[in-house]
């Protein structure tokens, strides 16, 4: 290579380079650091889960289970006649995650390992067997969906929407089952008002607004 050429190597090195440089600066020149909290605020277009849950959960869902709470034993009936019309009927949604708003008074059995607390109930369809959620584990989204007045619209995203029923039991058990003494409910006569979804339509797995132990 002559020498001419090495020096239009060279000069041709330092063009790019500078040119780098000056792409650079002029990024950064038309880059703005956001904070984090305005980030959040900026993406965060829906209802703060946890928010909601505590702002939210007795007007919306312990009082909207209670207005529409009916009979335990007219829906399981009803369900094991004919889920589809027992849905439309009784319960908000439809098909397995239908959500039934009811009442039930019976006598609690030995509470299990995993906190639910069976109760014998008279005039169920032969065959179905209840039990109350009693924690510290609470499943499903009965809470969140009991009432028809949470929607997945309300939230950012399927993430929070999932998050907020969590929230709701969770204050459930803040509100209620921290309260109610679970333990000593075996063998007494107890009133539960709550809701459930027949994921199993055979075991009806209710979770509790309520619980009122006679006597």
């Amino acid at each position: 290579m002559s020498h001419v050429s090495t020096k239009k190597s060279r000069r041709g090195a330092w063009i790019l380079t500078g040119s780098v440089v000056v792409l650079i600066g002029l990024m950064a020149l038309g880059t703005r650091v956001i904070p984090t909290a305005d980030v959040a605020a900026a993406t965060a277009d829906g209802i703060d889960p946890g928010t909601y849950a505590s702002e939210h959960y007795r007007d919306v869902v312990v009082e909207g289970i209670t207005e529409r709470a009916v009979p335990l034993a007219e829906v399981a009936q009803a369900l094991a006649e004919d889920p589809v019309a027992a849905a439309k009927k009784y319960a908000v949604g439809e098909g397995p995650t239908a959500t039934y708003s009811v009442t039930v008074t019976g006598v609690a059995g030995e509470r299990a390992a995993n906190g639910q607390l069976p109760i014998t109930v008279e005039g169920l369809p032969e065959g179905t067997t209840v039990a109350v959620q009693t924690g510290p584990a609470l499943m499903g989204t009965a809470l969140r969906d009991a009432t028809g007045k949470i929607g997945f619209a309300m939230f950012t995203n399927q993430l929070d929407f999932q998050s907020v029923g969590d929230k709701l039991n969770q204050q459930m058990k803040t509100e209620l089952l921290d309260k109610a003494d679970p333990a000593g409910l075996p063998g007494k006569t107890v009133t539960v008002t709550g809701a459930f979804q027949p994921l199993n339509p055979s075991f009806l797995l209710i979770t509790p607004v309520a619980i009122e132990v006679a006597q």
